[in-house]
């Protein structure tokens, strides 16, 4: 069967605790799910993995082995990737906890430090600053100065998490150190022979520079992208990073973001939710900045929201949701709602650094014009028109 998500359905079946015959297709089931994962397959990964798993509701974690964690981290990620940022993090506490509670070899114990770092990718999502710095207290006393070559993958992924996402904890709350975080996040990928990682300090760092030096941002984007094409765990990433070239290709040179739609949709059909949203409001904005009917943008906008709830839980992708409703309403002419989208933008902005705050507080006025213009940094903006920040997470 050559459909990955109708053959782990088959094998699901093969597994039922019901099943007299279950023992003899674990092993193969395990692998398969491990594979499936590895190869971004997550839908099909994260059937097998529920049905491996001890049942969540009654089983005592002390009876949860080092196999079944290992399993539980494929179901937490994948619940990330195609579902909810916000839901996944049960599934890794549940690690986090498990791993306090049962016995583990030191190299076993790599699935607990990455699934704390994966908790503080939930909490940069999230803007949970109070808990990200929680687990960076915990990254000092497990991981900084004690991660190698020589140590379990799982503690190494968990270490260059950690670093990777400091990058964008820095650019969000301390942005002179954002340059100094990308840099050791690389330095020490490179060090640790992880080019995959190495590639996503570079396109996470162009994000974060989009709105000051876009032609940067497009070269440290093209230099990641082909690392992505050449890893099948990196296919998340691949289209994640195309999207960011085309839209930014757009911005800088008005190129056409045709590829957008195709890209839409492959993240659609491998249910990589949040770059499904992502590019989701790229083409939305986009599409509004060329003159697309108000109306069928909100309608867009508002199904999004329905498909994706995630975008209502004041998180990175709702800063830029905030900004589009804001822009829609100026070009409808309606101040008040333009007012109160911008406002809300500039409250969830208000956590962030100063240079987060500058387009909401600028989008508050009422403007004669109804033009819209890209927030460039370190250019003279259009004080006449309506703002634009790129930055979009």
């Amino acid at each position: 069967v050559d459909n990955p998500i109708l053959f782990s359905n088959i094998l699901s079946i093969l597994i039922a605790k019901d099943n007299g015959l279950r023992n003899n297709y674990l092993k193969l089931a395990r692998d398969i799910c491990a594979d499936y994962y590895s190869k971004s397959q997550y839908i099909a990964a994260q059937n097998l993995a529920f049905m491996l798993l001890p049942d969540f509701d009654t089983t005592p974690y002390i009876e949860y082995k080092y196999e079944d964690l290992e399993l539980l981290y494929i179901y937490a990620q994948v619940e990330k990737y195609s579902k909810t940022h916000v839901g996944s993090s049960k599934y890794l506490q549940m690690i986090a906890d498990i791993g306090g509670k049962i016995s583990l070899t030191s190299w076993q114990r790599g699935i607990v430090y990455e699934a704390h770092s994966e908790l503080i990718t939930n909490y940069i999502y999230s803007l949970d600053f109070d808990n990200f710095r929680k687990e960076l207290t915990y990254y000092e006393a497990h991981l900084k100065d004690k991660t190698n070559i020589d140590s379990s993958p799982h503690k190494i992924n968990a270490y260059l998490n950690f670093l990777n996402r400091s990058i964008l904890y820095f650019s969000f709350v301390d942005e002179e150190n954002a340059w100094n975080a990308y840099k050791r996040a690389y330095s020490e990928s490179k060090t640790l022979a992880r080019d995959d990682y190495q590639a996503y300090a570079d396109m996470d760092y162009g994000k974060v520079i989009i709105d000051q030096d876009i032609k940067q941002a497009i070269e440290y984007f093209y230099k990641a992208l082909p690392i992505f094409q050449k890893l099948k765990q990196c296919k998340k990433r691949e289209i994640d990073c195309n999207a960011e070239i085309v839209f930014a290709e757009f911005i800088k040179d008005n190129k056409t973001y045709d590829a957008l739609y195709d890209l839409q949709k492959k993240a659609l059909e491998n249910r990589y939710i949040h770059v499904y949203a992502k590019i989701t409001l790229m083409l939305l904005t986009l599409e509004l900045y060329n003159g697309e009917s108000t109306e069928n943008i909100e309608a867009k906008l508002v199904k999004l929201q329905i498909d994706y709830p995630d975008l209502k839980n004041a998180n990175r992708l709702t800063l830029f949701v905030y900004q589009l409703f804001t822009a829609i309403y100026y070009i409808k002419g309606d101040y008040q709602q333009q007012q109160r989208f911008a406002k809300q933008h500039q409250n969830l902005a208000a956590t962030l650094s100063e240079n987060y705050v500058l387009v909401p507080k600028h989008n508050l006025q009422q403007f004669d014009s109804k033009s819209i213009v890209w927030f460039r940094r370190n250019q003279t903006m259009d004080s006449h028109s309506l703002w634009l920040d790129p930055r979009i997470w």
